[in-house]
């Protein structure tokens, strides 16, 4: 299971209303992302972080680095 889906089971134990970020955004940009370079971000980390190039405006379960 997803850490995603295990917040959401902990969390929100009624379920949540999935929607599509198109919905709820009226602008979705980038930027802000903690400098590649430094590994030390990205060693064991544990929060998903979303990069742009994983947006395809569809469901998003995972990423494929963590912060």
């Amino acid at each position: 299971m997803s850490r995603i889906k295990e917040l959401i089971r902990e969390k929100c134990p009624v379920g949540v209303e999935y929607k599509k970020i198109a919905d709820i955004c009226l602008n979705i940009c980038s930027g802000g992302t903690p400098n590649s370079k430094n590994e030390s971000y990205y060693m064991n980390g544990t929060i998903p972080w979303l990069r742009t190039q994983e947006i395809n405006f569809g469901e998003i379960s995972t990423t494929e680095r963590l912060i």
